[in-house]
């Protein structure tokens, strides 16, 4: 399932951020999801469209992973 939103935030130490959704929610992604965009170049606001999926880690409970990441309308942001 794709949804659509906007990089609400970035952090650069880990790699990766947060996306919400047109419907409110929020989704962690890390830069290795990215398809067509830039890390260094995703600033708050951006509109992505992106795949997600359910993640549970050893001790996390179970959360929202956006695990492909494009650029909205698919313009690429890469260069």
């Amino acid at each position: 399932m794709k949804l659509k939103g906007k990089i609400k935030r970035i952090e650069a130490g880990r790699g990766s951020g947060t996306i919400e959704a047109s419907d409110g929610r929020s989704f962690f992604f890390h830069h290795s999801h990215l398809e067509g965009l830039d890390f260094e170049k995703l600033r708050p606001g951006d509109e992505v469209e992106f795949e997600f999926d359910e993640f549970r880690g050893p001790t996390t409970p179970k959360a929202p992973v956006a695990t492909v990441v494009r650029p909205a309308g698919g313009e690429k942001k890469d260069g």
